[in-house]
């Protein structure tokens, strides 16, 4: 059986309907737990299967229920309050490196802000949103519900969204809007780490085999000239710490493939090696098309 935590979210947003908010914080270590009881092994085993085991260890595989139990409560916050009177800020802090961003704005033709779906990570967007203001690009979903939850969240968050292109016949629509941002000199925000079918997707090396993934975000960077600017964050103690990377720039020559996929191929190495050292901070280990690549005989 394969949990995800779009399984888990819903349930525990009905449950804590009428706690008040200490409450909700208080009860982390206890959903935490809850958590890992039916769903640790599926997450360890998940890890080593991508970064072999002497990246992973059992203190990694507790401190990611850890961080969803973070996620599910500041999810459930922001719902009821916004992020803003959630008084989440707290939560949050960033080093001297987010000056790659602010200088990225500098040059005037907005910047690509590129994360992989870390854990809180639209929160940490919220987070970001208040000090700068970001547009997100974000999923389609199949599932109504899920897609009211997800509009109604970034709507309480305070951030612009728009949609990737799902081959809908909206592509042209979807893909103006993100030109948009940039050109107002935004920072839009991406998370590229989306497996594609093959021949869907542009194919890079992650974890010693071969992915697809989305080409968007370095087609935008080498449309517009925007700054491709890696974003990553991880705990330490209260607070999840926000970094970002020296920007990937697009050469001045080449075809656009080669461009892309060398954008998208630099992309990975970086959050393979983010990953390496913090395995418990990437939120896809509970994803259901990522279990199936990384353990497909088995699941």
């Amino acid at each position: 059986m394969v949990v995800t935590t779009r399984d888990i979210v819903p349930a525990v947003l009905s449950a804590s309907r009428c706690l008040p908010r200490r409450m909700v914080l208080a009860l982390r270590p206890l959903v935490a737990r809850l958590l890992a009881i039916p769903l640790e092994r599926q997450v360890e085993r998940r890890m080593i299967a991508a970064l072999g085991t002497r990246s992973v260890s059992p203190a990694a595989v507790r401190a990611y229920f850890e961080h969803v139990a973070d996620l599910v409560a500041f999810s459930i916050l922001t719902m009821r309050h916004g992020f803003g009177a959630a008084g989440l800020d707290t939560c949050f802090e960033a080093d001297d490196s987010v000056a790659f961003m602010e200088s990225a704005l500098d040059r005037g033709r907005g910047a690509l802000l590129i994360s992989p779906h870390l854990v809180c990570h639209e929160i940490a967007s919220a987070w970001a949103n208040r000090r700068r203001p970001l547009t997100a690009i974000i999923r389609h979903s199949s599932d109504p519900s899920h897609e009211e939850r997800k509009v109604s969240w970034y709507r309480a968050a305070g951030i612009e969204v728009v949609y990737r292109p799902n081959g809908g016949g909206s592509e042209m629509r979807e893909m103006s809007a993100a030109l948009r941002a940039l050109r107002e000199n935004r920072m839009l925000a991406v998370t590229p780490d989306l497996l594609q079918e093959p021949g869907r997707g542009i194919e890079v090396t992650l974890f010693g085999r071969t992915a697809c993934l989305p080409p968007g975000p370095a087609f935008l960077a080498s449309r517009t000239g925007a700054p491709f600017v890696p974003c990553f964050f991880w705990k330490e103690g209260d607070r999840y710490r926000l970094a970002a990377e020296e920007p990937i720039e697009a050469p001045g020559r080449g075809d656009r493939e080669t461009v892309t996929r060398g954008m998208m191929q630099e992309w990975c190495r970086r959050f393979e090696a983010f990953l390496r050292r913090r395995p418990d901070m990437w939120l896809f280990w509970l994803d259901r098309r990522w279990a199936r690549w990384l353990l497909p005989a088995s699941e």
